[in-house]
């Protein structure tokens, strides 16, 4: 799913560029990805997805929507045709010929109109805002108690180490000084943007082990280092690298 939605991703931004004769990064992060237990949960996602036009006030109602191009529900409804969806897989939950599945479909999506699941609600929007965060597992996992647990006790260790580290306080500030401290550099060094120091270098660091270590949205990290999302992630992919050289896998470890 990973390779496929990077490859939709660049092949749209660049479609973008060479039409609007653009440059620079089209989209701000990665594409966000939620664990969810059943069928049940993936139609709720797929309805709350699919209305957002209408909740924006884009399309005045499911007749307009469903001709709207700029989403999925045109194309599950035959009325567009996108090459990369996937729309069967969507109707034969509901119906199991096209026709009937296609009814089915439009008349769930219209019941979403007056309701829908306030936990599939707020767990997207939530993920939306950057709250992925392991310290906020909520936004990433969709299920009952026992299935919540059986996702998180597939991370286990992982997320001990995670919950002593918020015990401990260990912070965006905190993690600055362990990694200046470890690298040979002020904290002010990580701050400051730069290509030839070894500040650079701790910089991308401290990118890394923010992200890897304890799941801080990509954003978060971006926005203390007073750069954009994507160079975040250029930092984060080269921090690993930095790490590995300088021996800082122990920075962050708690005593």
């Amino acid at each position: 799913m990973g390779e496929m939605m990077r490859k939709l991703n660049s092949t749209y931004a660049r479609y973008h560029a060479r039409t609007r004769s653009r440059h620079g990064y089209l989209f701000q992060d990665r594409y966000k990805s939620i664990a969810t237990q059943d069928q049940n949960y993936i139609e709720e996602i797929v309805r709350y997805i699919h209305l957002n036009p209408v909740r924006a006030g884009i399309c005045a109602g499911l007749a307009q929507l469903d001709r709207y191009p700029w989403c999925g529900h045109a194309a599950i409804m035959g009325n567009a045709r996108n090459n990369f969806q996937d729309t069967k897989t969507v109707l034969r939950r509901f119906g199991k010929t096209d026709a009937e599945a296609r009814e089915r479909y439009r008349q769930y999506l219209e019941e979403g109109t007056a309701s829908s699941s306030d936990t599939v609600i707020r767990t997207i929007r939530d993920s939306n805002r950057g709250r992925e965060s392991v310290f906020h597992t909520g936004c990433w996992v969709i299920g009952d108690k026992e299935f919540v647990q059986k996702v998180l006790a597939s991370d286990k260790e992982k997320r001990i180490r995670l919950a002593t580290y918020k015990r401990e306080h260990v912070d965006l500030d905190g993690i600055a000084e362990k990694v200046a401290s470890a690298a040979g550099v002020q904290v002010t060094d990580i701050l400051t943007r730069s290509r030839l120091t070894k500040g650079a270098a701790a910089r991308q660091a401290f990118a890394y082990l923010c992200r890897k270590e304890l799941g801080y949205p990509v954003v978060e990290i971006g926005r203390y280092l007073g750069i954009s999302g994507p160079a975040a992630s250029i930092c984060i992919k080269n921090g690993r690298e930095v790490v590995r050289k300088l021996h800082l896998e122990n920075t962050i470890k708690l005593s």
